[in-house]
């Protein structure tokens, strides 16, 4: 994550894509100074790196103790220092990490995506997902269905207005061959049961090799949506496109959990695929839009049972 860090009070500002400074209250770092403009400058990430940017303000934006020009935009390595309105109060870049997606409610609450996934109003009570698609799009999902996000979208959930702020495209670091980077289009997943269902390993296959996923139990949930997928590819009249989707409510009674714990455990799924290194983990699990149908997403499965 990238980092501002106010050298005299000691606190730490995770940055968005945009990050605006000012003493207005609707700034994304408020600060209350009479030598700082209501709208005095921002930072900015471009994919490669990041930039400050004057705008306009009454009394400067420095960047290492360097007056800017109005409008004049300076790039920001990693532990330089900037300041707004007067050098006596400076702000450093401690880390030039690209930004991670924020959620902004209205009460001021901020949650950040972990892994490109992120679930609201929080993980344990989990009605809306978001997560970045391996094409770089951000995409939400609910039990309706999936649609794409954008730059700075206002959604409701949890009681609460949330703003989304997206980072901006990052510049990925895929080669020309695709294969090299595992993804749901690439992988396979075997999974190892045993005959009463009690028992499940799964075992993540890439081109880099085999890796044993450490067993949690949302991986009952990522079994049964395998069986599914992998008893309709047997099925000769049913197309690609057909194989796997599973009811909901079908789902629940077969796993013994809720609604709630089903959201929590889709979360955790694709919170340990895109811990092993899957870019777009949030497409391991769907949605089928207009109906209440999950599948899995990876069609390469082996099942053994014994």
């Amino acid at each position: 994550m990238a980092v501002l860090e106010d050298l005299a009070a000691g606190t730490e500002h995770e940055l968005a894509s945009v990050h605006v400074i000012g003493r207005s209250r609707g700034c994304d770092l408020c600060i209350a100074r009479p030598s700082v403009s209501g709208l005095h400058a921002e930072i900015i990430w471009d994919g490669e790196a990041w930039w400050v940017q004057d705008l306009g303000s009454r009394n400067g934006t420095f960047l290492n103790g360097r007056r800017l020009s109005a409008g004049e935009r300076a790039a920001v390595p990693e532990g330089a220092t900037v300041a707004f309105g007067t050098l006596e109060h400076s702000y450093q870049l401690k880390s030039a990490a690209p930004p991670r997606m924020l959620a902004k409610a209205t009460d001021g609450l901020v949650l950040v995506a972990v892994d490109d996934i992120l679930c609201l109003p929080s993980p344990e009570a989990c009605e809306l997902s978001i997560f970045c698609e391996a094409d770089g799009r951000w995409m939400l999902e609910s039990d309706a269905g999936k649609r794409a996000l954008q730059q700075r979208e206002t959604i409701s959930v949890g009681g609460k207005a949330w703003e989304l702020r997206l980072p901006a495209p990052t510049q990925r670091t895929r080669e020309v061959d695709l294969g090299s980077v595992p993804d749901v289009d690439n992988i396979g997943l075997e999974f190892a049961m045993s005959r009463d269902g009690e028992h499940v390993e799964v075992t993540l296959h890439t081109f880099a090799g085999a890796e044993a996923l450490k067993f949690r139990s949302h991986l009952f949930l990522l079994a049964a949506l395998a069986r599914q997928r992998v008893a309709d590819m047997e099925q000769e009249h049913l197309g690609v496109d057909e194989h796997g989707w599973a009811y909901r409510d079908d789902l629940l009674r077969e796993l013994d959990i809720d609604v709630q714990l089903m959201n929590l455990w889709i979360h955790r799924v694709r919170q340990q695929l895109a811990q092993a290194g899957v870019q777009g983990a949030g497409a391991v699990i769907e949605r089928r839009s207009g109906s209440r149908q999950l599948r899995i997403g990876v069609g390469r499965l082996t099942i053994r049972t014994g």
